[in-house]
């Protein structure tokens, strides 16, 4: 390496993670200082499932106090890395720019320690930038908290109902990125920050948009402005007026401030697809120099457009929620779905087998996750042959699921047979049926698996197991092997029953055992409380 030219050096290092590449070159010697010094500027251990426990910890015990100074910017996620960056506050003593992502799934257990990080991080002199998932007391504890310093802010989901006249003002917010369930939230949100002079705001459907009275108190300073909404033709809004009246009389109250506008609408009705409508958006804005605007419709444009693209999904939404195959499933449907559930029932499916058997260049880019609900080892069966079509016609696909019990064994002769071999995008796997810990520890079941299943970074097993005082022992060998054999993994997650929850003594209420056994293996961990479950997460 010492003999490879800098040039060599920095193409080899946009194949690697930065935080693999910050502690494995920091603190050779001052030439390779010098090349990573950049890396370190700028820390990102999103997403969550790409960086282990191993190097989390590398950076904290042996990056962040030697050069802790130079850190400019911070992003991590809240419920995985919130308690392990806490401890180290004081360090960042030149951070510029904070973000604190979130998947949702943890929030509101971490909103008392998220308030008690943010009172110490806002103190910081040099932050100028937060970036934040936004929950309940966060715009007070920032109001209350922040240095005149900060000017930047960004709050990606705002419902706090603690918006009132007397939370103090913050003049030195100039930008803010929000997105709002009610646009009533605007009036108090301009009072608070009088001198804004960008907002980027996002309204997700009618029932968010400002029925409150205008005028709206813009901020002099406004300057920019970017508006995104989503159409809902299902709103009892539109029963007293359309979105196009309402949109066109909101971006009226910005008319003698904004001087730039970017206007982004998803699946628009027919009115904002009228040359001329659009341009009655605008029309009694007088300091109005730049309009750009986007909108995604399944309405055909008048034909005028000369920058319309067409997309090959013009016709179709994407659907979210998953499909069950079905006798009548249909290839459009499958084409639209994300995630595909197959069913134990016998359904004909030799019309779907048929025709993509006859379109070898057809691919489903749109499907992530393929949940199996029935017996794999009859690889004879239609649903099989059907799977085995759909994933060599999947892409994009990164999740499997099993819920249909097999032997272990069994279950990796029956994904050889299916084709699953070809699943080298898969990064997901989760065997949700009933299994023992001697099942989840065979590493000859975990080697092929890894075989199969090369980028796996997250697997998921259920914990039926009684209490057993061999659990924490088997606990520590699945660990063990899963670092040997998937070079990747940073997630072991197990769903867990409340029976089996309560009745296990390694999850005794002060997390005492627990937290003793992540210590001994390396590893750090979190509990998703759901409503009949609980789901351990352990980060490798």
């Amino acid at each position: 390496m010492e003999s490879l030219p800098d040039e060599l050096l920095l193409l080899i290092f946009r194949y690697l993670r930065k935080p693999d590449i910050i502690c494995a070159f920091s603190n050779l010697n001052s030439r390779f200082q010098q090349i990573v010094d950049p890396y370190i500027h700028n820390i990102d251990l999103t997403p969550a499932n790409t960086v282990n426990y191993k190097t989390i910890r590398l950076i904290l015990d042996d990056i962040v106090p030697l050069y802790a100074d130079q850190i400019q910017s911070l992003t991590f996620d809240l419920g995985r890395h919130l308690s392990l960056f806490w401890p180290y506050v004081h360090h960042f003593n030149n951070l510029k720019s904070l973000t604190i992502e979130s998947d949702n799934t943890r929030e509101f257990h971490c909103v008392y320690q998220l308030n008690e990080f943010l009172t110490k991080v806002l103190s910081l002199q040099t932050l100028i930038e937060l970036s934040l998932p936004s929950r309940k007391e966060i715009l007070s504890t920032i109001a209350y908290h922040a240095t005149s310093h900060l000017s930047t802010l960004s709050l990606s989901l705002f419902h706090d109902l603690t918006l009132t006249s007397y939370m103090p003002k913050m003049p030195y917010i100039k930008r803010i990125f929000i997105a709002l369930h009610n646009a009533d939230y605007l009036h108090s949100l301009f009072m608070i920050m009088p001198n804004l002079e960008e907002l980027s705001l996002s309204l997700f459907n009618a029932n968010c948009y400002y029925q409150g009275h205008y005028p709206l108190p813009v901020p002099v300073s406004l300057a920019n402005l970017t508006v995104r909404f989503g159409a809902s033709t299902e709103d009892s809004y539109l029963c007293r007026q359309s979105h196009f009246k309402w949109m066109k009389d909101f971006l009226t109250q910005f008319k003698d401030n904004v001087k730039s506008l970017t206007f982004i609408g998803l699946y628009v009705d027919n009115e904002f697809i009228e040359q001329d409508n659009i341009q009655k958006l605008v029309q009694n804005f007088s300091r109005l120099q730049v309009f750009h605007y986007d909108f995604h419709t399944k309405c055909q444009p008048e034909r005028c457009f000369t920058n319309m693209t067409k997309s090959s999904r013009v016709n179709h939404f994407i659907i979210d929620s998953p499909i069950t195959v079905s006798l009548c499933s249909t290839p459009n449907q499958l084409y639209m779905c994300n995630k595909l559930k197959v069913v134990n029932e016998i359904f004909d499916l030799e019309h779907l087998l048929s025709f993509y058997k006859f379109k070898p260049n057809y691919k489903l880019r749109n499907l992530r996750e393929i949940v199996c609900y029935h017996d794999l080892q009859d690889t004879t069966c239609i649903r099989s042959q059907l799977i085995s079509r759909l994933i060599s016609m999947s892409p994009n696909l990164q999740t499997i699921s099993v819920h249909y019990w097999h032997d272990p064994r069994s279950l990796i002769k029956s994904f050889k047979e299916l084709s699953f071999d070809r699943c080298k995008t898969v990064s997901n796997f989760k065997y949700l049926a009933q299994m023992t810990f001697d099942d989840y520890c065979d590493p000859g079941f975990l080697y092929e698996l890894a075989t199969l299943f090369p980028q796996l970074k997250t697997i998921t097993f259920t914990w039926f197991s009684q209490i057993n005082e061999n659990n924490s022992t088997q606990l520590t060998r699945l660990i063990r092997h899963l670092r040997k054999y998937f070079a990747h993994m940073t997630y072991l997650k197990f769903a867990i029953s409340l029976f089996h929850f309560n009745s296990q003594p390694l999850f005794d209420k002060n997390g005492t055992m627990l937290n003793e056994l992540m210590r001994q293996n390396m590893a750090y961990h979190t509990i998703d409380r759901e409503r009949e479950s609980r789901l351990l997460n352990i980060l490798l």
